[in-house]
């Protein structure tokens, strides 16, 4: 890989693209492990896999990747082997029999996920932002109880995020 990334042709850009997702696809393994998920959803031209976070609170935690339907491999991955388009931490009503992980914000979880997000356009229904290091895109999605477009911060840290379990990350 690194052989392709020294050639500043084409190729060298696509390659250097490569690695980019790459480190993004490197820093969500290093976040949540290399977790299983579950095939939930293949229709209109995308594959959703779902994982369940185990959660104290009497809240349903989800983990959803979302990939192109011509890429989803069978009905259970592990999230190290999926390039997915889509990320999502969500919390939904919605019951889903889908492997279960115990996944706890400590040091070394908060280390894996350092990058600042930086807020670059509010909506009524959610708040963009960009990090300071990976390609893409964050938009935390408000909670419609609250009827305020100010439920988030100007600037946060990447795990607080993925934490709010209201969270859409997409690769730029």
């Amino acid at each position: 890989m690194q052989q392709c990334c020294f050639n500043f042709n084409l190729k060298g850009r696509a390659c250097i693209l490569m690695s980019n997702k790459e480190q993004v696809y490197g820093a969500f393994v290093d976040y949540f492990g290399d977790i299983s998920l579950r095939l939930i959803k293949n229709e209109n031209g995308w594959a959703v896999y779902a994982a369940k976070v185990y959660s104290g609170l009497n809240e349903n935690r989800y983990i959803f990747i979302v990939i192109p339907s011509n890429q989803a491999y069978s009905q259970e991955v592990n999230l190290n082997n999926v390039d997915w388009i889509s990320f999502q931490t969500r919390t939904t009503d919605d019951v889903y029999n889908v492997p279960t992980h115990h996944l706890y914000l400590n040091e070394e979880r908060k280390s894996a996920m350092p990058d600042t997000i930086t807020a670059t356009g509010r909506t009524e229904h959610e708040t963009s932002y960009i990090t300071d290091n990976l390609p893409i895109r964050v938009r935390l999605m408000h909670d419609p109880r609250k009827k305020n477009h100010l439920q988030y911060p100007d600037k946060a840290k990447m795990y607080q995020a993925l934490n709010t379990f209201r969270c859409v990350v997409e690769l730029l």
